[in-house]
């Protein structure tokens, strides 16, 4: 099982509410597929910023990072309690991932 790091942040400009940590856990688990090996999630909510660890099992540290972002993909797009939030990213919109 390998820890996935993703990061979210508010968009500040258009934000209009907060977000429940909660209801974004129910919204990543509504958006794994049971090939995705999603086995756990815990998060650190700040204001305006979000770290989400997605506890994937895989064979391979490779699959466990791709699984971790189409989850969080999928429900960023989807997700209208999402809507203000995005992944954050560098200059070329790579992911700050952090796997341990």
């Amino acid at each position: 099982m390998y820890p996935v790091t993703v990061s979210i942040r508010r968009d500040l400009l258009n934000s209009r509410a907060g977000l429940d940590p909660v209801g974004l856990s129910d919204i990543l688990w509504a958006h794994a597929r049971p090939e995705d090996g999603l086995e756990h999630i815990a998060q650190h909510v700040n204001d305006d910023m979000v770290d989400i660890t997605l506890f994937v099992k895989s064979d391979a540290v490779e699959s466990a990072y791709r699984a971790a972002i189409r989850i969080c993909h999928s429900a960023l797009r989807a997700a209208h309690p999402l809507a203000d939030w995005k992944m954050v990213t560098d200059d070329q919109g790579n992911g700050f991932i952090r796997i341990s």
